[in-house]
């Protein structure tokens, strides 16, 4: 049998396979029982579920083809377990917060930079919503803070016991470290004008008391994207933030852990200002 027969055959079959198929999908519901109300509505969340991830799915992809980059299998793994449920439930416990108190440890790496060692510090942080906040960062007995009562920024920085600060103004409370305040505690308004959110539920065999679900956040603009990466914050089974990871526009990876926490606490007024008098 010749070459060309050959092709023929296998051509046949090709379209034969394809019609099987395309019968096969219009008629598999031929014979199912008509759905009660109950499974209908069911049906129909799971639709709309569907047609969410397919959606954050699409914008991700049209905004990677903008910026000529591509979008990774791993990106799309998790755009594609998008859980609304789980969103919701973050949700429901951290817009309870209207204040928080506690420690983080921070770390900064440099992976284009094999040569800049890694950054370490402690951080103890107090933040009222929407836009207080006193952010000590410390490393090797130098500390430096940055404070703000919405309106004004002091940075303060200890050297030895000795004092320095600056102070400047701001506007809608955006200072150097306010970005902190969208996350701790978490304010998704805010932050869903920036970031796509993708809510997942972490397998079974990766659960530690700490990290059951994760937020992945992916910047919705090339100039988003040119600053922060993306984002991954991770929470305990209360939805309570445990952890942040963070990768930014020059690929330096930042792994933040959140400790000792406490929700809700009333503070003076002027913990969210400064005066050299102090």
């Amino acid at each position: 049998m010749n070459v060309r027969m050959w092709a023929s055959i296998i051509s046949f079959a090709g379209i034969l396979g394809l019609m099987i198929f395309r019968y096969a999908l219009q008629h598999s519901g031929d014979n199912r029982p008509e759905r009660t109300p109950e499974e209908e509505v069911q049906r129909k969340e799971k639709a709309q579920d569907e047609l969410l991830k397919m959606g954050i799915t699409k914008e991700m992809l049209d905004l990677n083809k903008k910026s000529g980059e591509e979008v990774s299998v791993e990106t799309q793994d998790r755009l594609s377990k998008h859980d609304m449920d789980v969103l919701k439930k973050i949700i429901a416990v951290q817009s309870k917060y209207h204040a928080a108190k506690g420690r983080l440890t921070y770390a900064i790496s440099y992976p284009e930079e094999p040569d800049r060692l890694p950054e370490r510090y402690d951080c103890l942080l107090k933040i009222q919503v929407p836009n207080k906040y006193k952010i000590t960062l410390r490393k090797d007995e130098h500390d430096q803070s940055y404070i703000s009562d919405g309106k004004t920024e002091w940075y303060v920085e200890d050297i030895d016991g000795s004092l320095f600060s600056s102070d400047k103004k701001i506007d809608g409370g955006g200072g150097k470290l306010s970005v902190l305040t969208d996350y701790i505690p978490l304010r998704v308004e805010s932050l869903q004008q920036d970031f796509i959110l993708c809510a997942s539920k972490l397998p079974e065999e990766d659960h530690l008391k700490s990290k059951v679900y994760e937020l992945l956040l992916l910047p919705r603009s090339k100039d988003r994207s040119d600053h922060m990466r993306w984002i991954r914050l991770y929470f305990d089974d209360l939805c309570n933030l445990t952890e942040m990871k963070m990768e930014d526009g020059q690929k330096n990876r930042y792994d933040i852990g959140v400790r000792e926490m406490e929700y809700n606490l009333e503070f003076a007024e002027d913990i969210f200002s400064y005066s050299e008098k102090e």
